[in-house]
């Protein structure tokens, strides 16, 4: 569910990205995408395999032994949770991109705040699909300790191939200022406030149906 959704959002923005800025090449490197999927991908997925199942789960009805992987909502979420990523890279790409300029003009710095917003995206991600209904500030944080240690070592392994010059210069990156840096931190977080605000929304419906 959150590799998938995760996944979907990083092919969708270097599919969208030759299309909208023409003449541009895709964002990310090889060995950027492996990256992702090796470190912002793998290290969350890891906490999240040992999350705490949620309260009410003996109270829900059982699965169909029959029925696809992806029922239930879950191919629907994957998808929808990809292209939120998606849109809100690209949105913060193309919100950024006519001042390349005003940042250097090294077309290295817009990628690479393109290749920093996916992977703080992601993070806000892992943090938002440990419950289905509840918002995460409503779950113990104690809960499950890992997500929170892989959420904070990933960001911060993530800083580093920007800010540590051996490894800039081997991933590709280039560095950020600290207002391209929360530039991409502020884009990031909206994935999380979007992923939290569904849960809202679904609580309310169902409060509605119910009522």
């Amino acid at each position: 569910k959150y590799i998938l959704g995760s996944n979907i959002g990083e092919v969708i923005t270097i599919a969208a990205t030759p299309i909208l800025l023409a003449g541009e090449s895709v964002p990310l490197t090889p060995l950027q995408i492996l990256w992702m999927n090796l470190v912002t991908d793998g290290i969350p997925a890891l906490a999240l395999a040992v999350e705490p199942p949620e309260p009410d789960v003996m109270r829900r009805p059982p699965f169909n032994p029959q029925e696809s992987i992806f029922a239930r909502g879950l191919g629907n979420y994957i998808v929808r949770a990809g292209i939120i990523l998606a849109l809100i890279t690209i949105t913060m790409m193309m919100t950024i991109f006519p001042f390349r300029q005003a940042f250097g003009g090294d077309p290295a710095a817009w990628k690479t705040m393109v290749f920093t917003t996916l992977c703080l995206a992601q993070m806000g991600h892992a943090l938002a699909i440990r419950s289905q209904t509840q918002l995460t500030l409503e779950l113990n944080p104690f809960s499950n300790v890992y997500i929170w240690a892989a959420v904070i070592v990933t960001t911060l392994l993530q800083l580093a191939l920007i800010y540590v010059e051996p490894l800039r210069n081997f991933f590709g990156t280039h560095w950020l200022s600290p207002l391209q840096l929360a530039i991409c931190v502020g884009f990031s977080a909206l994935v999380f406030v979007w992923l939290e605000g569904e849960k809202l929304w679904l609580r309310w419906v169902q409060t509605r149906r119910n009522s």
